[in-house]
């Protein structure tokens, strides 16, 4: 995975949290990114990740990402182009994806919050279970 990352000069981020094994993950990237070492770390590559774009006036104004495994629906990278936030945009493009995991039988939802997000996600009764680490690789 790494060689990719630097074949096509573009950063890579784990997330590491509480249930992350081994528990010294983020030691073991810190060599890698350090020592630039190729390894299989990675994502299943047949995972199902399902993208959705919000359109308004059929331009597109944000996106997310749906990760479905681990018998939880995860939420990424959540975003709204800047003049079109504070308008429930990204509430519904958050939303979105947990009904389509819900309709796919997916009882739970989990995301990472950014500092901007929090807010947004509390309001939808997301809850605080944990902190997570993030590791980036930048050739």
């Amino acid at each position: 995975m790494l060689s990719q990352v630097q074949e096509h000069h573009v950063p890579t981020t784990w997330w590491v949290g509480p249930s992350t094994r081994p528990e010294n993950l983020g030691e073991y990237l810190e060599q890698i990114f350090s020592s630039n070492l190729r390894s299989p770390w990675g994502m299943n590559p047949y995972s199902q990740w399902l993208r959705f774009v919000g359109l308004l006036n059929d331009e597109p104004v944000a996106v997310s990402i749906l990760f479905l495994g681990a018998g939880v629906a995860a939420i990424f990278n959540v975003a709204v182009v800047p003049e079109f936030r504070r308008q429930g945009l990204g509430t519904l493009i958050t939303r979105a994806p947990l009904l389509r995991a819900r309709l796919m039988g997916y009882r739970y939802g989990v995301l990472k919050a950014t500092q901007m997000g929090t807010k947004l996600y509390k309001n939808m009764k997301f809850e605080k279970c944990c902190t997570i680490f993030m590791y980036t690789c930048r050739p």
